[in-house]
């Protein structure tokens, strides 16, 4: 983030919240984000990013899910989400099984392949 101009405690601040396991406490502190007025909500897995979208439409949310977030509900259409929510999937329902050529279109729209490799392990992040 410093690259990019942003420090810490200076001109950007991070609000961490966790839940401990107990998903009950997800709509409370989703809800306390909203009061403090955060310019952005990151959410990883369906139970966080539900609770950030009931607590608000207007703040922008970044989903990072495992899931399908069409047929959870969370989204109407990968290619558009809707409302405040957008982000990432490691599923996706809409090309699965399609070998993806570096011009393929979905809906319109150029995907774009990242490939990443750490220690043994190696994944696919498609961009919208």
């Amino acid at each position: 983030m410093r690259e990019l101009g942003y420090v810490e405690g200076q001109n950007v601040i991070l609000e961490y919240r966790f839940a401990e396991e107990n998903v009950a406490r997800l709509p409370a502190l989703a809800a306390d984000l909203v009061r403090r007025h955060v310019d952005i909500i990151v959410a990883a897995g369906h139970p966080m990013v539900l609770a950030a979208k009931q607590a608000t439409t207007t703040i922008p949310i970044v989903m990072m899910v495992p899931t399908d977030p069409v047929e959870t509900g969370l989204v109407e259409s990968l290619a558009r989400p809707g409302g405040n929510m957008t982000g990432l999937t490691n599923l996706v329902v809409e090309i699965a099984g399609k070998p993806l050529d570096k011009n393929q279109r979905l809906d319109g729209r150029r995907i774009k392949r990242v490939r990443c490799k750490e220690k043994n392990k190696s994944f696919q992040i498609l961009l919208l």
